[in-house]
């Protein structure tokens, strides 16, 4: 069970918390979309700053709540640039991951042209962002699971975590992130600590009181005109997908997940399309149905891993609570209601679900839908392919080299501080796989 939390702050980027608090104290909600336009464009800004915000909203904002509430703690950088992971420090101690991958097309040319058609730059980032200390399903190839539940972030924690990694690839610019095998705790430059809060800042204009205890390490060393180190590798390109893919079950924490969309995807803050946001779930029925209600044309995945219910009960616990047949069901409704394509997830675990039985068995209850496999599981993909006409689409790797697989640097932390390292991480951009057929093992 997760923990209990009281946190304060709060952070403003927990929508219903701010518009419970501007209620309570009478100061109209038309004030919110304001806030969230000015600071989404200033992240630096002070409360003060905001166009026409009330005094009393000014004065709750103070005592209340803050623009940050976490702190970056640790960045890593892959070999190829592709990839970096963000460990970050909530208030209480408690640790997450998130991880920014870099995808430029470099498929067939009618892919490139479907994106000129559609205006969107070659390169993007896709964050990977986690919505749980921890997690409850237990999958036993997962290392989060291991872990157990910890705890549930907030709306805020989820939605910082997009804050700060837009923060993080826009100090690149100036090399204020740090590559694989840096050690310091907090990787902003002294010049960028002085002008703004670092990684961790009580509220807007706090920066000269939290700048210098966030620059612990390394960055303590510099002085406020050092000049940024060049960096190793180009800067990412900005955030235009976000993937609940990290720590936790997206569906167990769902008012917080569904605000954090929400926010991530109103028009009056980052407006991320709502299809450039991929939730993907292990399979809670009742939130699947939930979900198309609430939030629709957001992507959809679905952690299989198996094709059968006995299989499946082995590998995945909760598919004891979720039966095969009714998870499928919820899914087709969710296909139906959403008018958009489910990315089947399917975890290759050498004898245990990847033998030529259980593409026999994938194929049949996949056959008319999206499918996965991967291309070096050559028999695997093989019979899906041959017998059953089922599209297949490899994912992209991202970030193998630093070590980001969502979940296992926390669990060497043990979810507080600490240090160490482990794991891999591998994403697929989901921008271009839940757009048309899609598969992967």
């Amino acid at each position: 069970m997760a923990r209990k939390r009281v946190l304060s702050p709060q952070s403003v980027w927990d929508e219903p918390a701010l518009r419970a608090a501007f209620e309570e104290h009478g100061i109209k909600a038309l004030h919110i979309p304001v806030l969230y336009r000015y600071l989404t464009r200033h992240p630096e800004a002070q409360w003060e700053d905001v166009p026409d915000l009330p005094k009393a909203a000014v004065a709750l904002l103070r005592r209340s709540f803050a623009a940050y509430t976490t702190r970056v703690v640790h960045t890593s950088r892959s070999g190829d640039g592709d990839a970096l992971k963000m460990l970050l420090r909530l208030q209480d101690g408690l640790q997450v991951e998130s991880v920014v991958m870099r995808y430029e097309p470099a498929g067939p040319a009618e892919e490139a042209a479907e994106a000129a058609a559609e205006a969107r730059p070659r390169a993007r980032s896709t964050l990977c962002v986690s919505s749980e200390v921890g997690c409850q399903m237990g999958c036993t190839f997962c290392a989060t699971g291991t872990m157990g539940l910890t705890a549930d972030l907030t709306a805020g924690e989820i939605v910082e975590q997009l804050v700060q990694a837009r923060r993080v690839v826009a100090g690149e610019e100036v090399g204020d992130v740090g590559d694989v095998g840096g050690e310091a705790e907090a990787s902003t430059s002294g010049a960028a600590a002085e002008n703004g809060p670092a990684h961790y800042a009580a509220r807007p204009g706090d920066a000269t009181r939290n700048g210098a205890e966030a620059r612990g390490g390394a960055s303590e060393r510099q002085s406020p005109t050092s000049p940024p180190t060049k960096p190793a590798h180009d800067p990412l390109p900005s955030i235009r997908n976000v993937v609940f893919m990290g720590m936790g079950e997206p569906l167990n924490n769902y008012a917080a997940v569904r605000a954090a969309i929400a926010l991530m995807t109103d028009p009056s803050a980052f407006a991320l399309r709502r299809s450039a946001v991929t939730l993907s779930t292990v399979g809670v029925v009742p939130r699947i149905r939930q979900l198309a209600a609430d939030l629709p044309g957001v992507s959809l995945a679905l952690s299989l891993h198996a094709p059968t219910q006995e299989l499946r009960a082995r590998i995945v616990p909760s598919a004891r609570a979720y039966p095969l047949p009714r998870l499928m069901a919820a899914v087709a409704e969710y296909q139906a209601a959403s008018g958009r394509r489910v990315f089947v997830e399917y975890v290759a675990l050498g004898d245990v679900n990847c033998r030529p039985e259980h593409a026999h068995a994938l194929g049949r209850l996949l056959e008319g839908r999206d499918a996965p496999a991967p291309e070096q599981l050559r028999a695997f993909s093989g019979i899906l392919r041959r017998e059953y006409a089922l599209p297949v689409t490899v994912r992209q790797e991202k970030g193998q080299d630093v070590a980001g697989a969502c979940g296992q640097l926390v669990l060497e932390h043990g979810g507080r501080a600490g240090e160490g390292r482990g794991g891999f991480f591998k994403l697929a951009d989901l921008e271009d796989l839940v757009a048309r057929p899609a598969a992967v093992c």
